[in-house]
């Protein structure tokens, strides 16, 4: 899914903008039952430890640049750790390091910058994927 609008284009129906491009492409690989969606904004909970491959899927023959990114939110007081290795421009793993703390803020986002052809940008985020049918894990916890 295309991440929270906090990071630029999207899906969500709160968003005001949508790249054409970027709704094409998707960050897919977290397990489907690692996703807790029964808050506000669903959660992907990493084990300490865990890796995770990451692929995006889509409409790649338009991206011209990927960049891939872990980051905690500005206001997280105790973020938990976690890497994402680049293993290629369209592959990735996301490691689940050390756990953060217990305030709600405590989660990293972890998300792909892309650019297309056409010079418009979007933003992959993190997702458990089926055929045609995605879930995102908006925010990412390690536990």
């Amino acid at each position: 899914m295309l991440a929270a609008c906090e990071w630029g284009n999207c899906l969500h129906s709160d968003c005001r903008m949508v790249d054409s491009f970027a709704a094409n492409v998707r960050r897919c690989g977290f397990p489907g039952q690692q996703i807790d969606s029964s808050g506000e904004v669903s959660k992907g909970v990493l084990g300490v430890g865990q890796r995770i491959s990451l692929q995006l899927k889509g409409d790649l023959d338009r991206v011209v640049s990927v960049t891939w990114i872990v980051k905690p939110p500005d206001y997280a007081p105790d973020p938990p750790r976690v890497a994402l290795e680049r293993r290629s421009d369209s592959g990735a793993v996301l490691v689940g390091l050390a756990p953060g703390g217990t305030h709600p803020a405590d989660f990293v986002f972890a998300y792909t910058d892309l650019v297309f052809r056409d010079g418009t940008t979007g933003v992959a985020g993190v997702a458990y994927c089926k055929g045609t049918d995605w879930t995102p894990a908006h925010h990412i916890v390690v536990r």
